[in-house]
């Protein structure tokens, strides 16, 4: 009898246990050696897909190419025309893209640089000190910047056990006008995305759908340096 009444108590501290465990929130600096860490320097990827833009000319699909040499090198190829970043510097095509835009490309390009990173995150202005859980499409995330659900401050999102970059939330002015981006990085276990790229990128405008990015091939090139000559 004695035995059996232990067992409560035994269950009582596993309960405590888990939920401990659950409630755990990784703190800011931990969590972005984690981030960085998780990730080889860029040796080269190709992806083709799809780009689905919802503002303006509605329902526009266009065809594109992204490139990824290295840190800081991404180029964008359509039917418009090619948009290049070569690290320091980049083409008119490039600099003209929406601040939204070359803000999912630079949270892909440096998720494996702690210090261009935080720069970053400091830069759209994320208050890399605060950490904090959220769900996204039932993931658990870690957010840095603000809870969950303050979704008009700057915040970015990352998977809590895989690491990968999940959403990014910031303010962008227009003028005196103040806009709500939020990007969307889902699709990174799928297939297409192999642990590596997310298979798709989403991203809204004060709530409004912009543009979906639909990855529908992935391929490793080393040695992409060439299409970065500018």
């Amino acid at each position: 009898m004695k035995n059996i009444s232990k067992i409560p108590a035994v269950c009582a501290f596993f309960v405590f246990l888990l939920l401990a465990t659950a409630a755990y929130v990784e703190p800011p600096s931990l969590l972005l050696e984690h981030v960085t860490g998780r990730y080889a320097t860029w040796s080269g990827l190709e992806l083709k897909g799809e780009l689905q833009i919802f503002t303006g000319a509605t329902g526009v699909v266009n065809k594109f190419t992204l490139s990824l040499a290295k840190p800081g090198m991404a180029r964008l190829d359509t039917a418009e025309g090619s948009a290049v970043k070569n690290q320091a510097r980049s083409n008119p095509a490039y600099e003209a893209m929406p601040e939204y835009r070359k803000a999912a490309f630079d949270l892909l390009l440096y998720s494996d640089q702690k210090v261009k990173l935080v720069d970053l995150l400091k830069g759209w202005g994320i208050d890399i000190t605060s950490s904090h859980m959220g769900l996204l499409e039932k993931d658990p995330c870690i957010i840095l910047g603000a809870p969950e659900a303050q979704s008009q401050t700057p915040q970015v999102w990352f998977n809590k056990d895989r690491y990968w970059p999940s959403r990014l939330i910031l303010k962008s002015y227009a003028g005196e006008e103040k806009n709500i981006i939020d990007i969307r990085f889902i699709g990174w276990n799928l297939p297409v995305g192999a642990d590596i790229m997310p298979a798709e990128i989403q991203i809204y405008m004060n709530g409004e759908k912009a543009e979906t990015w639909k990855v529908k091939s992935m391929n490793r090139h080393p040695g992409l340096d060439h299409r970065f000559d500018i």
